[in-house]
């Protein structure tokens, strides 16, 4: 049974920061043999964002993108008893645990109503944001901006200058993961959905010295961090310490309707906001869960700021790297699916408020409802 710690987050995050890069310091000795240029290195956190990447931003505002067509999922079923609707919202839509996101320029409870919607620039996504629920999904061709610029980011540590991506804010804000199981517990069969090249969670097994019967890692960026990414932590296939139980796919979350009921549990942080549709990520990811299955969550949905600006923020780096932007209300919808275990949110959570951030979202673990 979990406890929450009565540690203050900014105590924890001094302690966790400390440990985080021991770690890191530890993985990097350790892999010194196989990989040149490591020698002397030290763990750290992301340094600045290179100039490759803010390339992009001067690109989209020469050129833009090739369409800013969408299209929605032909099967939006849903696995177990759980759903009143397993309809696929007249493919005007997105079903999220029995309710109906549509997209812009559709409304009514199933998406059956046509309505008005912003022209396309294929500059700006102001023709993805949906009132409802802001922008859950873009255009493949929008997809690949935003991908190219994070390859662009990664490919810019190909020397192993770092081990992790804020892995020391997410050790803090899950409280080192406790609420997950205790020491050496087995997670079962586990997956992360997007991993990057470090992943969250091999810090998190490595911290918490847990156990799996198969070590799933899925990213879209895989083939890139293994080629260019000197301390990707699966960049000979293998997760150090589960070696043999690994399986690394390269591949982005929209295809995970392979895997139906199959995963003890999933672990995502950080991810929603880099993919190509995100309320199909998540259906996917509840379906991938057993029921009764564990999920670690993270992620941020829009500030009150943004909802105030609707589809006229401001399109800099940041958009170009997270394109999908959603309201709480989508979040809410997909959390319903589960019984907390623990759920720290908005500026409760260290990351989102540490640097003036001034973030909301959800650090979230819990169990699928098995109704």
């Amino acid at each position: 049974m979990y406890e929450k710690t009565t540690e203050g987050p900014e105590q924890r995050f001094e302690r966790i920061r400390s440990h985080a890069v021991d770690m890191g310091n530890q993985y990097l000795e350790e892999i010194k043999g196989q990989e040149k240029g490591l020698v002397g290195m030290k763990s750290g956190p992301l340094a600045d964002i290179p100039g490759q990447a803010k390339a992009v931003v001067d690109y989209v505002e020469r050129v833009g993108w090739g369409n800013s067509d969408v299209f929605m999922t032909q099967d939006q079923s849903h696995a177990g008893r759980c759903i009143s609707y397993n309809g696929n919202c007249n493919l005007n839509g997105e079903n999220l645990l029995g309710r109906c996101f549509c997209m812009p320029g559709w409304v009514g409870e199933h998406c059956e109503t046509d309505s008005t919607k912003v022209p396309c620039t294929h500059k700006d996504d102001k023709c993805f944001y949906s009132p409802e629920a802001g922008v859950f999904a873009i255009s493949y061709a929008r997809w690949e901006m935003s991908q190219e610029a994070e390859k662009r980011t990664w490919n810019a540590f190909s020397e192993g200058t770092s081990t992790f991506d804020r892995t020391d804010e997410h050790l803090t804000d899950f409280d080192d993961y406790k609420p997950v199981g205790e020491v050496g517990a087995n997670l079962g069969n586990f997956m992360e959905v997007g991993s990057g090249p470090w992943t969250q969670s091999y810090w998190m097994m490595r911290s918490r010295q847990f156990k799996v019967d198969r070590y799933v890692v899925l990213d879209p960026g895989v083939i890139s961090y293994v080629g260019n990414v000197k301390s990707t932590v699966f960049r000979r296939g293998e997760i150090p310490g589960y070696e043999g139980k690994t399986v690394v796919i390269n591949a982005g979350g929209e295809h995970l309707d392979i895997f139906r009921e199959s995963f003890d549990t999933v672990m995502m942080v950080n991810v929603l906001q880099h993919v190509n549709n995100a309320i199909m990520l998540l259906r996917n990811v509840y379906n991938s869960l057993k029921p009764g299955g564990l999920m670690i969550f993270s992620d941020c949905w829009m500030t009150e700021e943004q909802e105030r600006e609707g589809p006229d923020y401001k399109f800099w780096l940041d958009v170009v790297y997270h394109p999908i932007r959603m309201k709480r209300e989508v979040f809410e919808q997909f959390l319903q699916g589960f019984d907390a275990i623990y759920d720290v949110r908005d500026l409760d959570a260290f990351a989102y408020k540490v640097n003036n951030r001034n973030k909301r979202g959800t650090y979230f673990v819990g169990r699928k409802k098995m109704c």
